[in-house]
C-alpha cells in the first residue's frame, strides 16, 4: 500500500484528534491527541487519515510525498547466472576426435606386408579393438547441461506473506438507545430505537459511532441519539463501507417538564363535610424540592458498579444539599435522590464515588432543566473523590440537577 509522510500542526487553542493507519505495521491509530501549537510528523497509509470536520480548520496538513522514496530496482541480478548454461555445449564438439583416432589403422596394415612372419598377422586385430573405446568417453559430457539448467529457483513468490494483519480497536455496543435519525424535536420522547456501536462504553466520553460490531458500516449511523438526558448528533461522515466511524457531539438536552398546577376554584359558599386533600408535588418533577442527583443505567455506571456513597457536597460532608427522599450508596440503576440546596455561588462540588474497576466517568450538570456542562474523569477501584466546578450565582428557588454515568 501506498505511504505518505505528513507534517501536522495545532494552530488552535484547543487540543484536536485525528485518526490514521501507520505505514510501518499497518496498525490502526485513533483519536490522536496534537496540542495547540503542536507540530507532529506521521507516516500514513494514503486515504486513511480521518479528523473530525470541526478540528479541520485547526490544523495545518503539509504532504511531503511519498514514503519510502522510489530507489533502484535490483531486478539485473539474477541474469548473469543464467549466461554459464552456455558453457557446456562445445564439450559435444569432442566427438569428432573418436573419427581421427580411426585414421591410423590403415598405416598398420602395410606393416605386415614388408614381412613374411606369420605373428604379425594377428596387430592389426588388437588395434581396431580399442577404437570403439575411446568414442565412448565424449557421450558422459552432454549430462552436465540439464543439472545447471534446473538450478535456476525463482524465489521472489514469498514475499506476499510477510503483510501484517491490523487489530480492530474494541466496539461498545448500546443496544435500544432513543434514536431519531432526522428529526431531533422528538427525540426527548424516545420516537423509535437502534443499535450502534461507539469507541467507549458511554456517549458522553465517545467520539466516533459505528453501524456494525466490528469491520466496515454495512449502515450509515447518523441522526440523533438521547442517553441520560443530553441529545447527542452523530455525522453523516461515515456510511456503507467506512471504517473510521462517525463524529459524535453534543446537541442538546431535554427539558425537566414542570407539571403545571390546576387552579382552585373557590366557593362562593362555605363548604361542609370533610375538605379534599391537596396532592403534595410528585418527587420526579423536583415538586418542592430544588436538588437532584441520579445515577445513570447504562455503559460504565453498571460495568464498573458505579455507587455514590454519599450526598454531594461543598467543602466537607453535609454541606449545601441534604437529601429529603432517597437514601445513600445510590446505585446504578438508575436511582434518583431529592432534596434541597443552598444558595450557590462559583463552588466546587464534590462526589464520593465507589469503583469494581478503573474506567471513565461522567457528571453533567443542570440548572432549571437546563445543562450547563458536562465533567469527564477517571476513576479507579476502590474509593474516588471527583469534583466539579460550577459557576455562576444561584437562588435557592432555583432546581439544580446532577447526573452520574
Amino acid at each position: 500500500m501506498a505511504c505518505s509522510k505528513y507534517t501536522l500542526t495545532n494552530t488552535g487553542t484547543t487540543v484536536v484528534n485525528f485518526s490514521y493507519r501507520r505505514c510501518e505495521d499497518s496498525m490502526w491509530d485513533y483519536q490522536v491527541e496534537l496540542l495547540p501549537n503542536q507540530l507532529k510528523n506521521i507516516w500514513v497509509i494514503d486515504g486513511t487519515y480521518t479528523v473530525s470536520p470541526s478540528f479541520k480548520n485547526s490544523i495545518i496538513l503539509v504532504n511531503g510525498g511519498a514514503f519510502p522514496p522510489t530507489g533502484p530496482t535490483p531486478t539485473p541480478t539474477p541474469t548473469p547466472p543464467v549466461t554459464p548454461t552456455n558453457t557446456p555445449t562445445p564439450s559435444v564438439t569432442a566427438t569428432p576426435t573418436g573419427t581421427a583416432a580411426v585414421t591410423p589403422t590403415p598405416t598398420t596394415t602395410s606393416t605386415p606386408t614388408a614381412s613374411e612372419t606369420a605373428t604379425l598377422t594377428p596387430t592389426p586385430t588388437e588395434t581396431h579393438t580399442p577404437t570403439p573405446t575411446a568414442s565412448s568417453t565424449p557421450t558422459t559430457t552432454p549430462t552436465v547441461t540439464p543439472t545447471r539448467t534446473s538450478s535456476v529457483t525463482p524465489t521472489p513468490s514469498t514475499t506476499a506473506t510477510n503483510t501484517p494483519t491490523p487489530t480492530e480497536p474494541i466496539r461498545y455496543e448500546h443496544d435500544g438507545i432513543c434514536h431519531s435519525e432526522n428529526n431531533e424535536s422528538t427525540i426527548c420522547s424516545c420516537p423509535g430505537t437502534a443499535t450502534v456501536w461507539t469507541d467507549q462504553p458511554f456517549l458522553s466520553s465517545s467520539t466516533v459511532m459505528f453501524s456494525d460490531p466490528s469491520g466496515p458500516n454495512t449502515g450509515n449511523p447518523e441522526g440523533y441519539y438521547l442517553e441520560g438526558g443530553i441529545v447527542y448528533q452523530v455525522a453523516t461522515d461515515c456510511g456503507p463501507g467506512c471504517t473510521t466511524g462517525a463524529t459524535i457531539s453534543v446537541y442538546s438536552s431535554c427539558p425537566t417538564v414542570t407539571p403545571t398546577a390546576t387552579p382552585t376554584n373557590t366557593p362562593s359558599h362555605t363548604p361542609t363535610g370533610t375538605p379534599e386533600v391537596t396532592p403534595s408535588p410528585t418527587p420526579s418533577s423536583f415538586g418542592t424540592s430544588t436538588f437532584k442527583v441520579t445515577m445513570n443505567a447504562s455503559g460504565r455506571a453498571i460495568l464498573n458498579s458505579f455507587t455514590l456513597t454519599e450526598s454531594p457536597y461543598i467543602g466537607s460532608s453535609g454541606i449545601g444539599f441534604s437529601a429529603t427522599t432517597g437514601t445513600y450508596p445510590l446505585a446504578a440503576g438508575p436511582a434518583t435522590v431529592y432534596g434541597t440546596h443552598d444558595a450557590i455561588s462559583a463552588q466546587t462540588v464534590s462526589f464520593e464515588i465507589t469503583s469494581t474497576g478503573s474506567a471513565s466517568i461522567s457528571i453533567g450538570y443542570f440548572i432549571n432543566g437546563s445543562i450547563v456542562s458536562q465533567v469527564n474523569s477517571s476513576v479507579v477501584s476502590g474509593s474516588n473523590t471527583v469534583n466539579v466546578f460550577i459557576g455562576g450565582s444561584y437562588l435557592t428557588t432555583d432546581t439544580i440537577e446532577f447526573r452520574v454515568g
